[in-house]
């Protein structure tokens, strides 16, 4: 939501679980009252051919990524913004 809340218009999400969890729904929605969508795509980080499908769409959707933030595996809760 950090991202969302600072400006950018569409986050990818890509995630190994088959659904969005019913906390990604609830973030989506607060993140479209900003004015951004939250993306949900499922995909296995660890296989290069999945990540670059979601790539070429990336591509395709929108000609650019700004921002690549890798977090595969990293479990917790607290705020992006504020994480030392």
């Amino acid at each position: 939501m950090g991202l969302i809340e600072q400006g950018a218009k569409e986050v990818y999400v890509l995630d190994m679980a088959d659904a969005p969890s019913g906390d990604f729904k609830d973030c989506a929605k607060l993140a479209a009252a900003f004015g951004g969508k939250l993306s949900y795509h499922q995909c296995n980080v660890t296989d290069p051919e999945a990540v670059d499908k979601i790539f070429v769409q990336i591509e395709k959707d929108h000609n650019r990524l700004d921002v690549l933030f890798a977090a595969a595996g990293i479990l917790g809760t607290g705020s992006l913004l504020t994480s030392a």
